[in-house]
């Protein structure tokens, strides 16, 4: 009896021990994205076939190819922009967005990416979408009336770019500063 008790307990142990060996943890900021083997096996829309787990742990198993992490946490992104005698600042708070469906089109479109270059295309996106959205209003006064539709504006053109990449606008700001006759500009 005592020997059975000891076989048992010894392969619990073992089975515990190879169970933490293949574990996969997850923090709840980071999402894992298990890329899958094909196996042969045309690829859908030629995506690879990928399992996203976010803020859960996970095991490998041999139909796993590869596992990468996605960080979710949100960073900012700053924009200033010289436009006639005003200067536009422009800030923007986004993230990786926490529905399934955002976190596998950002794993498609961002996996391997720096954070330096989210930050780069978020730069590049508000730049773009203030230019458009000041495309037919007023200057001067005019425009700086019109700050909180404008800055409604850019926050839609910016949401409209960054959802297809599975990122999320969390917070936006537009800053207007009259630019002073002295200051020409660089030299």
């Amino acid at each position: 009896m005592i020997l059975v008790l000891e076989g048992a307990l010894f392969l619990a142990i073992v089975v515990a021990m190879v169970a933490m060996l293949f574990r996969l943890p997850c923090p709840k900021d980071t999402a894992l994205i298990l890329t899958l083997r094909s196996n042969g096996l045309p690829l859908r829309s030629g995506e690879p076939m990928f399992r996203v787990l976010v803020g859960k742990a996970g095991f490998r198993s041999p139909a796993v190819a590869a596992v990468d992490s996605l960080d979710l946490r949100a960073f900012p992104v700053e924009a200033l922009l010289m436009i006639d005698e005003h200067e536009w600042l422009v800030t923007m708070r986004a993230h990786v967005g926490g529905q399934e469906s955002m976190v596998r089109r950002a794993a498609v479109r961002l996996l391997g990416m720096s954070q330096r270059d989210r930050e780069a295309i978020g730069e590049g996106v508000l730049a773009l979408a203030v230019r458009d959205a000041l495309v037919g209003r007023g200057g001067g006064e005019v425009v700086e009336e019109q700050r909180e539709a404008i800055e409604k504006d850019v926050r839609s053109r910016v949401a409209a770019v960054l959802e297809p990449m599975g990122l999320e606008v969390l917070e936006l700001s537009l800053t207007i500063r009259r630019r002073e006759k002295s200051d020409t500009g660089p030299r």
